[in-house]
């Protein structure tokens, strides 16, 4: 298991940083699943490092991921 920071900013459920244990290997599209947070899957973008993330990219120890709000229109 490694420890990561999930940042919520999204628009209608803002939360402080909390830091998970998650199963080595996982990846950014497995991470919503793995907190139990599935319900977000496509409600949510996850940013690392100011970067919009992959869903294959693999979660290192330590890392903090934001939550945004995905926002659509035109």
């Amino acid at each position: 298991m490694i420890p990561v920071t999930v940042d919520c900013r999204l628009v209608w459920r803002k939360a402080p940083p909390r830091q998970f244990f998650v199963p080595e290997g996982t990846t950014v599209g497995e991470l919503l699943d793995a907190i139990g947070e599935g319900e977000l899957n496509g409600h949510a973008l996850l940013v690392i490092d100011k970067q919009a993330c992959d869903p294959g990219r693999v979660l290192r120890a330590g890392e903090t991921v934001v939550l945004l709000s995905v926002i659509c229109g035109g």
